[in-house]
Order: structure tokens, then sequence, then C-alpha cells
């Protein structure tokens, strides 16, 4: 999901990323927009968080709902 977005972002398609070079990545040539490529991989890594972060807090509540049952089992049965 995030290599799509990635893609899209860069203006690329799929055919594209397949030959990506370092050109790509590369500095901007001069009197480019610094500010405009670094809000852009900003943004792109707070995108990267979030989705960690939306992945895990599933997995908490997974996690809690699996073994909340088996603890109370055991705090009633006093084991």
């Amino acid at each position: 999901m995030v290599d799509f977005r990635l893609r899209r972002r860069l203006g690329l398609n799929r055919h594209d990323s397949a030959s990506l070079s370092r050109t790509v990545y590369a500095a901007p040539k001069a009197g480019g927009n610094m500010v405009r490529r670094a809000m852009r991989t900003a943004a792109i890594v707070d995108e990267i968080i979030r989705d960690v972060l939306l992945v895990s807090s599933f997995g908490f509540w997974a996690v809690l709902l699996g073994f909340f049952p088996v603890l109370a089992y055991h705090g009633f049965i006093g084991n």
C-alpha cells in the first residue's frame, strides 16, 4: 500500500517504478525548491508511521480481546 502511494506521489505509473534509477532520488538541480521536496518526504514518513500505528492498534486489541477471557478464567478458578 505504501509503495502505491509513493509511486503516485512521485508521479510514476507501475511500469516506471520497475526502472527507477538514482536520478529519481538525486538532489534537485540548482535553484530547485528544497522545501517542497522535504515536505513530500516528511509526508511520506508521516504516512508510514500512521500506517504502522493503525496496524499495531488492531494487533493490540486482538491480543487484548484474546487474552482477557483466559485471564478472567484463571482469575475465577484461582490458579
